[in-house]
């Protein structure tokens, strides 16, 4: 009994790592104002992204399924000037930290769940502007 609970206390603290964490869904999205399309890997998202960023159209540039339980850093190149990078944190928490010409844009800490993902806006691009999402995987 006195062993399951220093497990269970040493695995809370992220000191043992927990296989069940799962995966991050990472996309780089398009938004612009032309005809919208249905994109699957989208989604319920579609909607909830026209909410925040306004634009009529959302297209999926780049996905990247990276595991939130690594001991190291994973990068997500979609672009050689635009990329983003994800840092493993206690727990199932995930920092991120946005590049563009090798120069910080954005940094910050999440703790991602499927019902909540993350909007990060990124540069305006040609006739829109380009788009993170963040999202626990199931």
């Amino acid at each position: 009994m006195r062993l399951f609970f220093l497990l269970l206390i040493l695995s809370s603290a992220g000191l043992i790592p927990v296989s069940a964490q799962g995966t991050v869904w990472v996309a780089l999205v398009k938004a612009d104002n032309t005809v919208p399309t249905e994109d699957e890997r989208l989604g319920k998202l579609q909607p909830r992204l026209k909410t925040v960023f306004g634009f009529d159209a959302y297209h999926l540039l780049h996905e990247a399924r990276v595991p939130s339980g690594e001991k190291y850093a994973q990068w997500v190149l979609p672009r050689r000037d635009f990329y983003l990078k994800l840092e493993p944190l206690a727990g199932a928490g995930v920092r991120f930290e946005i590049y563009r010409d090798k120069t910080l844009l954005v940094d910050g800490k999440f703790y991602p769940t499927a019902e909540k993902p993350i909007f990060i806006a990124g540069p305006d691009y040609q006739d829109g502007r380009l788009i993170f999402l963040l999202q626990r995987s199931h």
